[in-house]
């Protein structure tokens, strides 16, 4: 992806807006992650002008700002806020990414990398993986915007017994096995 003077690999893109693809319509409006989790960039599409017209291509920059991580993934709301899964299993939650580089509130202190993340459409709800766990939290609308928060939101860790997680690896086991014949 070419922008003005900046080149980046993209890695993933979602829209907007959840859900924003199943409207019908001539503009693409998209978030993305590209350069390994280096870059968050917004790009606007719209097929009535004849051309591109791209904005905002880079305005969240992992690695120039917060050296110590990337961003592994992403999900957004109907509402289009956005939510960032990050190596150091963090989560970040922003009201409008092209408005600020600053998260309106992280979730951390969670062993990483986040390798998945999900949000429910209204943002009422947050889910997201890591090698070992799952993690859910019920974000307010205040942890949406930017400000004085009152506290974080709980964060709930679902962790399997280490039986039923050994029954899950023979099952994974026997289907691979079983798959390769």
């Amino acid at each position: 992806f070419t922008y003005l003077t900046w080149t980046f690999k993209v890695e993933s893109i979602t829209p907007m807006m959840k859900f924003e693809q199943y409207r019908p319509t001539r503009e693409l409006c998209l978030f993305g992650l590209g350069d390994g989790g280096n870059t968050v960039f917004a790009l606007n599409h719209d097929a009535r002008a004849g051309e591109n017209v791209e904005e905002f291509a880079i305005k969240a920059d992992s690695s120039r700002k917060y050296k110590s991580y990337t961003f592994t993934c992403h999900a957004q709301t109907r509402a289009g806020n956005l939510v960032l899964g990050r190596t150091d299993g963090g989560v970040a939650l922003y009201d409008a990414i092209m408005q600020s580089e600053n998260a309106s509130c992280v979730l951390d202190g969670m062993p990483g990398p986040v390798t998945s993340i999900d949000v429910a459409a209204d943002g009422s709800m947050i889910v997201w993986t890591t090698p070992e766990f799952v993690f859910f939290s019920r974000p307010s609308e205040e942890h949406w915007t930017k400000g004085k928060k009152t506290r974080k939101p709980a964060v709930l860790q679902l962790q399997l017994q280490p039986e039923a997680m050994a029954e899950i690896l023979a099952q994974g086991d026997e289907i691979g096995r079983a798959s390769c014949r």
